[in-house]
């Protein structure tokens, strides 16, 4: 080969020869991607938002008073409620190798992890309803309904806040999840639990 003066060459010069197009591609179908999984998000989100209302719904329902002595233990003493969240979820995996340990146990699992979502969608209920409580009583309001929603919209404003946000959403779902399980031992139980 050889260069004549003044001849040009158009390309552009770079340092990873050969992978530009790579680059080229992978930010096209990143967009691509991003644009077709949107509405599935979306309706993830809310899916689960109306699945929280039933489940929230019958808790309020079926069981009134544990769901209104769940809003005042977790506004009285919500680091016990976390705490005994925290305790709670970290027994369910130990519970289900117990119940794979057995023949009846093995029948029962698809049950008890049933029982573990549901629990689990009434304990992020409580948390928001709780939340939402403490929310209108300082505005000198109490209405369980607005409250539920109240709690909800500002936690799903929480969960959008980036790592801090998730950390804050989950201690706040442990938290709801302890509350109800010290309100339901609370108001069912002959010994009275104060901890």
């Amino acid at each position: 080969f050889s260069k004549e003066e003044g001849a040009r060459i158009p390309a552009e010069i770079s340092d990873e020869p050969g992978w530009s197009w790579v680059k080229d591609r992978w930010d096209g179908l990143s967009t691509f991607l991003s644009v077709i999984t949107w509405p599935f998000i979306a309706l993830g989100l809310l899916v689960g938002a109306v699945l929280l209302l039933v489940v929230g719904l019958l808790l309020i329902t079926l069981a009134p008073r544990v769901a209104g002595e769940a809003d005042q233990v977790l506004r009285d003493s919500p680091w016990m409620s976390l705490v005994w969240g925290l305790v709670a979820y970290l027994a369910v995996v130990p519970i289900a190798i117990l119940l794979v340990l057995t023949i009846v146990g093995i029948l029962l699992l698809p049950f008890y992890l049933f029982f573990v979502l549901l629990v689990a969608l009434a304990g992020l209920f409580a948390g928001c309803r709780g939340l939402g409580s403490a929310i209108l009583q300082e505005f000198g309001r109490r209405n369980a309904f607005l409250a539920s929603i109240v709690g909800f919209v500002v936690a799903l404003a929480i969960f959008m806040a980036p790592v801090v946000g998730q950390a804050l959403f989950f201690c706040l779902w442990v938290a709801g999840s302890g509350a109800l399980l010290r309100s339901f031992l609370l108001t069912n139980s002959k010994l009275v639990i104060r901890v």
